[in-house]
């Protein structure tokens, strides 16, 4: 499926595959796209699902202190393993996740915004950045203004998937990618502008003064997810997910730890 963009939202082409959104849009379009993409895009199916739990994982190994800003939480599929031990504020601009996440988060804030509309009352001791850059309008503004609400010694915790992904090159290989950063059908359902390699993630950071203290990776990926779900048994799923962690340049999924 190839989802059609909401009123008024064009789609523009991208030179390296597929069909991109517009990089700059009024926010109240891109609220808009958001919407729609909410609202027909299942983000957590089975693997997804299994693949945000071992994030979460490597996620609170570098959680520190008890306050946590939380842009892009979706349904809240991360969020529900934090509810309980920290203050959480979420920020989200689609309306009907939301409404989702005041359900089934009362203890938390949740404030209806596009992160870069958002403004702080308080700093935060974490800020997660989880599978949002490669879906914002410009994600260096996201990263320098992230950066300028964290508390000392506070840690920026991003996740997004690695264009140099073993399963991307071999999409390549096979001639169903043109290059390894090119879109798939699911990249555009999912309304992504960029997949980063690991350099110009790093980048992101760095650019924004902010010092990289950790910069991993997980989920050694070398089918797609429909092959995974249909031909591998849950304990092949976890140990892929674990070589991932052993083997971040051609991983999945980059997940990186910034500071002050």
């Amino acid at each position: 499926m190839v989802c059609q963009p909401a009123a008024g939202v064009r789609l523009r082409p991208v030179a390296k595959g597929g069909f991109g959104l517009q990089p700059h849009r009024s926010s109240n379009e891109e609220v808009q796209w958001q919407e729609h993409v909410a609202r027909i895009f299942e983000y957590f199916d089975s693997v997804g699902a299994a693949a945000a739990e071992y994030s979460l994982g490597i996620v609170k190994r570098h959680l520190a202190g008890k306050t946590i800003l939380e842009v892009g939480p979706a349904d809240g599929h991360m969020t529900h393993g934090l509810v309980d031990d920290f203050d959480l504020t979420l920020v989200e601009p689609s309306e009907t996740l939301c409404q989702k996440l005041r359900r089934s988060f009362p203890q938390a804030r949740v404030i209806r915004t596009l992160v870069e509309d958002f403004v702080p009352t308080q700093r935060f001791d974490n800020i997660l950045l989880c599978h949002l850059l490669d879906h914002v309008r410009d994600p260096e503004q996201v990263v320098r203004i992230a950066g300028s609400w964290l508390s000392p010694g506070g840690k920026i915790i991003a996740i997004a998937p690695n264009s140099d992904s073993l399963h991307r090159q071999a999409a390549v290989r096979m001639g169903l990618l043109p290059a390894a950063n090119a879109f798939s059908e699911r990249d555009q359902v999912q309304g992504k502008r960029k997949i980063f390699n690991r350099e110009e993630f790093r980048r992101l950071f760095s650019n924004a003064g902010l010092e990289v203290e950790f910069f991993g990776g997980y989920w050694l990926k070398v089918v797609s997810n429909r092959q995974i779900e249909q031909q591998w048994t849950p304990e092949m799923i976890d140990a892929f997910f674990a070589l991932g962690e052993r083997y971040p340049e051609i991983a999945a999924e980059m997940c990186l730890v910034a500071c002050l």
